[in-house]
């Protein structure tokens, strides 16, 4: 009875890959001065665990005739520490490469408009110097069209910032990246960040209920949307910290989870890469 339920769980999981639909980066907007024609290249991802440094106003040192109040480089910059990197690929010679730091411009200055979204804009408002965060962001080439007038020009938009108690950063352990049989890191094609709920175990395996999905990553138009309803980890095939957090938790136990999907040798790799055990309350944050 146990097999066949684990059984059913992974039938469901190959149909909901294989049902899948691509995802275009192509984006079609309509504002006062007509149709706008985007396209995104994807350079690089990055997901991290990171600490918060502030925000200071920054003054751009171009030598435009617009700079430095003008031009849009000057303006409230939040600056954090990068403590690990849960996940990360280059897709491109030109995509970021890691760094000890990421900083960016959150507006121009009182009374402009914040040049991230309003949630992300409220959240590092939130925050106080020193604590700690789930960050993750794109390194993209943006190429715009608005009429016959082109611009291209780099853009590293936050997907997301979930900030963290201490406790709970702690058990976020460093989890080495698959690496293909040619010795190179796999293709990562996605990752998530879920809230979920344990569903116990079931034949040794750890199976997680997902309540939603927090933030899900595809790359380019190679992968595709894929919302799973469960996830099961194998707490032997995992890092000690992780199988700790796993050993903690009882049936209905909320957690927060990660997970990344990487393509190696032509097969898909789905890899832990924390496990956080929440509370009821905790939970609601997410």
């Amino acid at each position: 009875m146990q097999m066949n339920f684990l059984k059913s769980i992974v039938i469901g999981l190959v149909l909901t890959l294989t049902m899948s639909v691509s995802l275009a980066q192509q984006v079609f907007m309509v504002d006062e001065t007509g149709v706008i024609v985007e396209r995104n290249e994807h350079l690089a991802t990055f997901l991290t665990l990171a600490t918060f440094d502030g925000i200071a106003y920054h003054q751009c040192l171009g030598m435009t005739s617009l700079c430095p109040d003008q031009c849009g480089h000057s303006g409230n910059m939040a600056s954090f520490h990068i403590d690990k990197y849960l996940a990360s690929a280059r897709f491109n010679e030109f995509g970021d490469t890691r760094s000890d730091r990421f900083m960016v411009l959150i507006d121009n200055g009182f009374p402009s408009p914040p040049l991230v979204n309003n949630e992300v804009f409220s959240t590092m408002h939130d925050l106080k110097r020193g604590d700690k965060v789930l960050l993750s962001w794109n390194h993209l080439y943006v190429t715009r069209q608005i009429g016959e007038v082109t611009s291209q020009f780099p853009e590293r938009p936050i997907n997301f910032i979930l900030p963290l108690t201490d406790s709970q950063a702690a058990v976020i352990p460093t989890v080495p990246a698959p690496i293909a049989g040619d010795g190179f890191e796999g293709v990562l094609n996605r990752y998530y960040v879920s809230l979920t709920r344990f569903g116990g175990k079931v034949q040794g395996q750890a199976l997680f209920n997902i309540e939603h999905h927090i933030f899900t990553y595809y790359y380019n138009d190679l992968a595709t949307r894929e919302f799973l309803s469960t996830y099961i980890i194998n707490p032997s095939a995992v890092s000690r910290t992780i199988s700790n957090e796993i050993n903690r938790l009882r049936k209905d136990d909320f957690a927060l989870i990660a997970f990344r999907r990487d393509i190696i040798d032509r097969n898909i790799v789905s890899t832990p890469l924390f496990v956080i055990r929440l509370t009821a309350d905790e939970a609601t944050r997410f």
